[in-house]
This record gives structure tokens, sequence and C-alpha cells, in this order.
């Protein structure tokens, strides 16, 4: 028959688990808006191209169009200048031949290019939520990679790279630059973290999030075909508290003393 634990060993780890209670950590949501570009609602919207869904050739309510290279012109004026012989961004109700599945909702964003290699198109949104010390923040989305409904159609083979920014104001403090595969007809999740030091350079900044189609000319798709088209959805942030260094190392302390005396019991 085992004999009773000591109350000296008993409180200890009590108090142990006390703290180790204290000190876990679990991810906080950030708010954002639109994050899975559910407005506005294209449901009664009448297909632009027919078979491919409802589209909308708009800034998705929420964000920023981020345009530094000029690729989308201001205004879709004539035929040579329209959104699919230049570059466009929008909110997409896709119909099922394009994905298999979708992230979150039934619409998506898609960011398309028509000029391989001259530059990137992307959306951006200000959190409104400034970096504090000791806490990581980490901003991930579903990235997909669509698939045109007509297989011998090579107009959407391959894919042109996508790129996550965290900004902490205007700054980019993390990124994830087109470092997973996605294959056609897919979505896969990205992420990226940032965490703060007691601190930080960047303490009080606001933080900014990026969703970027990198228009890489590399004919990923053969027959110089680069895919043309990144799709988001599901864009989500959060944060996490990591604790202060004081509080670690006297769970540490605790835990080794509990260890000690655990030890010195036994052998009696």
């Amino acid at each position: 028959m085992s004999k009773p634990i000591n109350p000296l060993v008993g409180s200890l780890l009590v108090v142990s688990t006390v703290i180790s209670s204290a000190l876990s950590v679990s991810a906080a949501n950030i708010p954002l808006a639109n994050p899975s570009f559910e407005s506005p609602d294209l449901s009664n919207t009448t297909e632009i191209v027919p078979g491919a869904g409802p589209f909308d050739f708009e800034t998705p309510t929420g964000w920023n169009l981020y345009n530094p290279n000029n690729l989308i012109p201001p205004v879709y004026d004539n035929e040579a200048n329209s959104p699919f012989a230049t570059a466009f961004t929008g909110v997409w109700r896709p119909s099922s031949p394009f994905f298999a599945t979708i992230p979150d909702g039934a619409q998506i964003v898609s960011i398309y290019i028509n000029t391989p290699g001259q530059g990137v198109v992307g959306l951006s949104q200000n959190t409104g939520v400034t970096i504090a010390p000791n806490t990581t923040y980490r901003f991930s989305a579903a990235v997909g990679n669509p698939q045109i409904p007509d297989p011998t159609d090579p107009f959407f083979d391959g894919f042109p790279g996508y790129r996550l920014e965290l900004l902490a104001g205007n700054t980019v403090i993390a990124t994830d630059d087109n470092s997973i595969s996605i294959d056609e007809k897919q979505f896969r999740r990205a992420s990226i973290a940032y965490t703060s030091s007691e601190n930080d350079t960047y303490q009080g900044e606001e933080l900014g999030i990026r969703l970027i189609n990198l228009n890489l000319d590399n004919n990923s798709g053969g027959d110089g075909n680069n895919g043309r088209e990144v799709t988001f959805d599901d864009v989500r942030l959060e944060e996490i508290a990591v604790p202060d260094n004081g509080m670690s190392w006297q769970l540490s302390s605790i835990m080794m003393l509990t260890g000690l005396v655990i030890k010195l019991k036994t052998k009696k």
C-alpha cells in the first residue's frame, strides 16, 4: 500500500499547479474587418463571367488597396482597359469547379494580375491595435490557387506566388514570402508571427496586415503561364501573452523544490 503524500509536498504541488495555470498561454483573437470577405453579399449578383460565380471588382469592405506599382487602374474605361486585361481585386463567390472547398463561408477575395513580373498588388488593413511588450502576434490566412473549370485551358495553370506581411506602422516586421506550395484548386493556411520584447522597438506602433499577389513571372504553369490569380480567405490575427522572466523563474524554482522534496521523502 502506498504512503500518503506528505502535507508539505501536497502544498508545494498545489502552489506549482496554481502558478502553472497563471502562466498558461492562450491565443486571443484580434477582431478584423471582413476577415472572410462575406461583405458585400454577392448571393443575388449576376455573374459577369458565366459559370465563374458572382464577382465584385472593388476593394473589399474594410480593406485598403495596396497598389505600389500602379498595376490596377483607377477606372476601367474600355475593352483594352478591362479588369481581365489589366489587374483587379474583388470579392468572389466562386462556383464549385474552381475550388474543392472554401475555407470559411461562401466568398473569398481574388487578386488578379495579367502582367507577370511587373510588380505586386495586395490588400491591407490597419487593426487599431498597438504593439504591447512581451506579446506574440500571429497572422494567418488561407491562400488559394484557383483552377479554371476547363482542364484543357491553361489560362490559370501555375501560381504567381503570395506574400503575407505583418506591419508595425509602415515597417514590415514579419513576412511569409511564398513559403508553401499550393496545388491547383486548393487552399492552404500560411502563418507568420512576431514576438515583442520587454522594451520593443515597435512598442506602441499600430499593427497592420497585408495580403499580396507577388505576380512572379515564373512559368509555373508552363507555356508562359504563371497562374495570374491568388485568392485569400479566413484571415486571422491573434495575440498571445508571453510570461515574463520573473514569473517563469518562480515557477521553475517551485517545480525544482517540489521535485527535491519528493526525492527526499522517497528515500526515507
